[in-house]
């Protein structure tokens, strides 16, 4: 278990991260290549850099942890957001893409979604400041224990579950698909 503690106004925070949530995120959102590509951060090279750099900026946290040190033992999602990008996000809206740019896709078997087409490498996928993060807090008598079990660049889009672009509004990229620099 790799630790990350932060105390913040009184309080202290454990952020907690199996080995095998931070090799599964770092194969998948960190740089395996100098290219800024969909779901892969930009700003840090690898996990303890990210949460060195929150551990180490208090302000990031502040709202934040006070709701996480008010809520009960649960499964909780929230955003950080930075000054500057920290990656490419995997989604967009909608309404920036015409029909032929866009392809169905199944990202699960209870949802689907329209996807950019991977073909369209023009179409890059966007730039973000967000940094989406899915974790369990677990409230003790001394500190509040955070498990991280997911985080992506980007805004949190809730649970992967029925046709995502109608009910969010929002359209998908494939993996490694290109993104703004």
């Amino acid at each position: 278990m790799i630790e990350f503690p932060i105390r913040h106004s009184g309080h202290k925070f454990v952020f907690l991260i199996e080995p095998e949530t931070v090799g599964r995120l770092s194969e998948k959102h960190f740089p395996q290549t100098l290219e800024n590509v969909a779901s892969q951060f930009t700003r840090w090279k690898k996990v303890s850099d990210l949460f060195i750099e929150i551990c180490q900026n208090e302000e990031l946290l502040p709202k934040k942890v006070h709701e996480l040190a008010a809520i009960r033992r649960m499964m909780r999602v929230f955003e950080i957001d930075f000054d500057q990008p920290i990656g490419c996000a995997d989604t967009d809206v909608r309404s920036k893409y015409k029909i032929d740019d866009l392809e169905e896709h199944t990202p699960n078997k209870s949802s689907q979604v329209m996807r950019v087409k991977p073909s369209r490498t023009d179409l890059k996928a966007p730039l973000t400041k967000k940094l989406s993060v899915r974790c369990e807090v677990n409230p003790k008598k001394n500190a509040t224990i955070v498990i991280i079990l997911n985080f992506y660049p980007g805004p949190s889009i809730g649970p992967i579950k029925g046709d995502i672009t109608e009910s969010r509004g929002i359209v998908m990229f494939a993996p490694n698909h290109p993104g703004e620099s």
